[in-house]
């Protein structure tokens, strides 16, 4: 073993590997509640011969089926949480060679009956893992970072036994390999190879109802079942054409043995979606949230790009105008904080400034809101609101090498907010709109959006984004940056002006972004990006947790759009559509929309100090909350890119 387990520390871990476990007289329910996890287990280190004396364990590492076959085993009867500690090189650790070298918890699968259960890691430089639990276990559960708001992958732990207050299973053995794979679907055929199981994946999340989709499986097979129906094998694959919308499991057999689900995700009319998606949008669910232009006012945007395209309507004409006039209060008493663009300077604020606040990327969202509510309305107040905005946010905050700059009071220092939520689109979309109506002022945006483009193309691959200073980690790489870093140069290209050579340094960011582009054949996994922290503040506020589906995961989607459209690369328009389905798919039948799907069973449990606060359930899918804000954004960006001028469901055919 001590041979064995040495390569398998020094080529994956930063740390030796240890038990995690909870006694049944610990109560993880009560008491002080860290940051970025509800409890903190006990840990326990091995012996030179792989024994725990604490939890009556044992450890043994051999190298098998092309990796390390890890087996852990216990004969106590006194634990509650029984588990494995894998300390991996996640991003951000310290002495490991940098970000390219470290892993990305990408793509973690668990199947319908959670009978099956492997994680796919991703490296920057292809290097890529795969854990697969070879026995039955409870799960897996993610130690976020204790700092820096939890930002960080820290631990991911195995758990053959969940503690008893997530009514763990008292299982007493885990059994893992740990093993390097080229690609996601080297993942998916060895994880077939090994459970002697078929595996159903595929190339499209997606289907209309009355349409077929295609549906892969590896490993010998005989039919899919998706309900009652069984579509048989065609030779590798099916065609599915599912009776009912929503997200439905399609199942592999092979005789009266199921294999490992994929989900996908069945609808009767994107358009119908849309609709709905507008009309539902409630006032409960926007009371959840702090209402900032930008996370919490999206559904403004894709409201009045509605009527836009299908006319303006009484019921969602009220969804709109009371925050409108919100947004342009002209009473000091009455403005809101992050909500309010007000007219008039104040002391540490110009005019047409956010009311209280410098986080700008809230500007120029609230720009893109007024423009919407102009062309929806015709009221030349919002189309002055969103021109005196503009010429604001560029006087005070746009640097001369064209970087938008702001000083943030956390970080005390002024940090380069260019690409925090893709701030060119509103200043390009402005400067398109006044090209006619306005030339001088167009050309100024069109000017400033050209400084934009050019500054994060001489940025090169550095995406500086929101986020805390610290020193317990490398400084963090931030997926949203990057592919709004990507977007931004796409977005230039395809709306202003082509330049080669953008274009071929948004494709090197793509391919890098890749590695934060999830593989999961879950419909709201499937091409989501990466994301872990919002939601402390999303959903049921109970993170930090994997945010899959997330709205942010359109900057990716979008820059793909805007890629096939400079190249014609159709395979760039696929990813686009299949990341765009990853929000669609959040909807209900009843147009009701969650602002992401969670796989994590644990979650980190909020901002809450108090254990006693925190909701101790198994997760593994959508909050209970639903949502109303940040949720819509995927309809105003399809609105300005993928759908064009189309009906949406032609974009989807």
């Amino acid at each position: 073993m001590k041979e064995a387990y040495y390569r398998l520390k020094n080529e994956y871990f930063v740390h030796d590997l240890s038990v995690s476990y909870t006694l049944k007289t610990d109560d993880i329910t009560k008491g002080a509640k860290p940051q970025g996890t509800p409890y903190l287990s006990r840990k326990g280190g091995f012996d030179e011969n792989g024994a725990n004396a604490e939890t009556e364990s044992r450890l043994s590492v051999c190298e098998k089926y092309g990796g390390y076959l890890v087996e852990l085993k216990t004969t106590s009867d006194k634990l509650s949480e029984f588990g494995l500690n894998l300390p991996l090189k996640f991003m951000g650790k310290k002495n490991c060679g940098g970000w390219k070298k470290q892993y990305l918890f990408n793509s973690p699968y668990n199947s319908g009956d959670n009978k099956h259960i492997f994680c796919y890691l991703t490296n920057p430089e292809g290097k890529n893992l795969l854990i697969l639990s070879l026995k039955e276990c409870d799960g897996w559960k993610m130690d976020y970072s204790l700092f820096s708001g939890g930002q960080y992958f820290d631990n991911l732990k195995f758990l053959a036994s969940f503690d008893k207050a997530y009514r763990g299973s008292g299982n007493k053995r885990l059994r893992l390999l740990i093993l390097p794979v080229a690609s996601y679907t080297e993942a998916l055929k060895r994880t077939a190879e090994l459970k002697r199981l078929p595996v159903a994946c595929y190339e499209r999340s997606y289907v209309r109802l009355g349409d077929k989709l295609k549906i892969d499986v590896i490993g010998d097979f005989d039919f899919v079942r998706i309900g009652r129906k069984k579509f048989y094998n065609e030779g590798g694959f099916v065609y599915v054409m599912p009776d009912k919308e929503g997200l439905l499991p399609a199942v592999p057999y092979k005789g009266r043995k199921k294999g490992l689900d994929c989900v996908i995700f069945a609808y009767k009319s994107i358009g119908g979606l849309f609709e709905k998606s507008m009309y539902s949008v409630s006032e409960k669910d926007l009371a959840t949230g702090d209402g900032n232009l930008c996370e919490w006012q999206c559904h403004i945007s894709a409201v009045l790009r509605y009527m836009q395209r299908y006319g303006s309507k009484p019921a969602l004409v009220k969804k709109v105008k009371k925050e409108l006039a919100v947004i342009t209060e002209r009473d000091e008493n009455k403005a809101k904080d992050r909500q309010t663009i007000f007219y008039k300077a104040r002391e540490g604020y110009p005019a047409y400034n956010v009311f209280n606040s410098n986080r700008v990327q809230e500007q120029f969202f609230g720009i893109g809101i007024l423009l919407d509510a102009f062309k929806a309305f015709k009221t030349r107040k919002y189309l002055d609101y969103a021109i005196r905005a503009t010429d604001s946010v560029l006087k005070n905050h746009q640097a001369k090498n064209g970087a938008i700059e702001t000083f943030m009071e956390w970080s005390e220092t002024t940090e380069d907010y260019t690409t925090v939520c893709c701030l060119i689109i509103p200043v390009t979309e402005l400067a398109a709109f006044l090209k006619d109506k306005m030339p001088e002022k167009s050309e100024r945006y069109y000017k400033a959006a050209e400084k934009m483009a050019r500054h994060v193309y001489d940025r090169g691959i550095s995406f500086p984004t929101e986020t805390l200073v610290q020193s317990e980690a490398e400084p963090f790489i931030e997926e949203g940056s990057m592919s709004c870093s990507a977007l931004t140069l796409l977005y230039y290209c395809a709306n202003v002006e082509r330049k080669e050579e953008y274009i071929a340094r948004a494709k090197e960011i793509l391919d890098i972004h890749d590695s934060w582009v999830v593989k999961t054949h879950k419909a709201p996994m499937f091409f989501s990006s990466l994301r872990w922290w919002e939601t402390k503040w999303e959903g049921d506020k109970d993170g930090n947790a994997l945010c899959m589906g997330h709205a942010w995961t359109i900057w990716r989607a979008e820059a793909d759009y805007w890629y096939y459209v400079l190249t014609g690369d159709k395979v760039y328009l696929e990813k686009s559509k299949n990341g765009f389905m990853s929000n669609f798919s959040k909807i209900d039948r009843r147009g009701r929309s969650y602002a992401c799907y969670q796989p994590d069973y644990i979650t980190g449990g909020g901002f809450t100090n108090r254990c006693e606060d925190v909701d101790f359930r198994i997760v593994n899918g959508f909050p209970r909350q639903t949502d109303s804000g940040l949720s819509r954004y995927v309809w105003s960006r399809a609105c300005g890119s993928l759908f064009g001028n189309e009906e949406p469901d032609e974009i989807f055919d």
